[in-house]
């Protein structure tokens, strides 16, 4: 059992564009998007190094330390009402 897919008119066209114009123009369709999609990626990377390039070393040492002692007391916490209920 074969399965077509149907094609609309515009597909029809843009195939018979891709498979027989030149192949320049099949390129330059393909890889423009994909050129600026990874310009754009990069900029955004830059961005993105900037920003924590600006943030201090000890701001950077109070969110650490913030996170461990949240994670401590969730542990430790979660531990006491465990045992706590084991207990009961």
């Amino acid at each position: 059992m074969s399965v077509k897919a149907e094609l609309t008119e515009r597909d029809r066209r843009y195939l018979e564009r891709s498979l027989n114009g030149p192949v320049w123009k099949v390129v330059l369709s393909v890889g423009a998007p994909l050129a600026l999609y990874q310009e754009l990626a990069m900029i955004f990377t830059v961005m993105d190094t900037m920003m924590v390039s600006n943030i201090s070393v000890t701001v950077m040492a109070v969110s650490v330390a913030a996170v461990v002692i949240a994670r401590f007391r969730k542990e430790y916490l979660s531990e006491r009402v465990c045992t706590a209920d084991q207990g009961a």
